[in-house]
């Protein structure tokens, strides 16, 4: 005996069924819809690179005005403002050790009309600070902004007053373990923190004298009126400084090209003085399409290769040093290990 069908049964399986395709057919038509939107998104990124830049660029430089980070910055982007022919606009952007110009870059818009050009000091030493006390590399990881390229170096010297015993920076050390917190040096910056305190690692027992505000003029001053006994200077002031100081051993992985002459503390048997490194770079915020990178890196390159660019910045003592983004990429993640094991080693306090 056939069962009779239930009518209502069956209008609500229909119903159902009904629905199921529709809500299909909607699921269909909104993968299409979003399939679209991202191509939108994909081209009109695009389109932008290709006219890029097609107004003012801002460029953040995180120093005041009339420091050599921002003469460099001025002749450099005053350059690439000829060859690309938009204005590239200065913005300096001061406090707390130059993270509020990195943190403004980081909330902007990844388009290329705000760009950074930033000293190693916010960029790898800060973060490097909060690192080195905790797990965090503070406001922001440095990691995460889009590197376009490094464009100069500067070159940090030992140096110590002339009537001081000393000729070479192990005779330095060896003094210093031998009258205890007799040496005051002075430090104007943060390599000249790091510096004294690799050497108190290995016992100098040198005293700091700091002050970031006063930077190196205040150092030489103190030296000169025998206050200080030495100092990191950058090796153009050091140089011209001969008179009344002289030179022990130069930071990083090549001597200094004012002061050729002069071995770098790693050559002498400090190897650890050899990561520290003086920079100034450009980056760009985090998400910047590689093709807006690239066409900054070209043009910056180019506006190094001047002859006016590289002759005014030395006179500062800054060196022309353009890298590729991957290069300063990989510099940025060294250095901020480098540096962080450092701070954690001798315990200095930067902030």
């Amino acid at each position: 005996m056939s069962q009779k069908r239930n009518p209502v049964l069956l209008a609500r399986i229909s119903g159902l069924q009904g629905c199921l395709a529709t809500e299909k057919k909607e699921r269909k038509t909104m993968t299409r819809i979003i399939v679209a939107l991202l191509w939108i998104f994909i081209g009109t990124l695009y389109a932008q690179s290709q006219t890029y830049p097609a107004h003012t660029v801002r460029v953040i430089v995180p120093s005041t005005v009339g420091t050599a980070i921002d003469i460099a910055a001025r002749l450099t982007f005053d350059k690439v403002s000829q060859l690309l022919g938009v204005p590239f606009i200065i913005e300096n952007k001061l406090g707390s050790f130059g993270e509020i110009g990195v943190i403004d870059l980081m909330r902007s818009p990844a388009d290329g009309y705000t760009i950074i050009c930033a000293p190693d000091g916010p960029l790898a030493t800060a973060p490097a600070s909060y690192l080195g006390e905790g797990t965090k590399t503070g406001p922001y990881d440095p990691t995460q902004l889009t590197p376009v390229m490094r464009i100069f170096e500067t070159y940090f010297v030992l140096v110590v007053r002339k009537d001081l015993p000393v000729e070479t920076a192990g005779e330095l050390l060896a003094y210093g373990r031998n009258h205890p917190g007799l040496l005051t040096f002075f430090s104007g910056n943060p390599s000249g923190t790091l510096g004294i305190g690799l050497l108190n690692n290995k016992g100098a027992q040198i005293v700091e004298s700091r002050s970031f505000a006063g930077g190196e003029p205040q150092g030489h001053r103190e030296i000169l009126g025998g206050i200080a006994h030495g100092m990191f200077s950058t090796s153009f002031t050091a140089k011209s400084a001969v008179e009344y100081e002289k030179n022990l051993g130069s930071m990083g992985p090549t001597r200094s090209p004012f002061l050729p002459e002069v071995k770098t503390l790693d050559e002498q048997g400090f190897p650890e003085f050899r990561e520290l490194r003086t920079w100034i770079a450009v980056f760009a915020p985090p998400g910047t399409p590689q093709e807006i990178v690239q066409k900054l890196n070209r043009a910056v390159t180019e506006a190094l290769r001047e002859s006016d660019v590289r002759q005014r910045a030395e006179v500062m003592g800054l060196f022309v040093s353009p890298s590729t983004p991957e290069e300063l990429g990989v510099l940025v993640k060294k250095q901020l290990k480098t540096l962080t094991a450092i701070i954690r080693e001798t315990g200095v306090k930067l902030k």
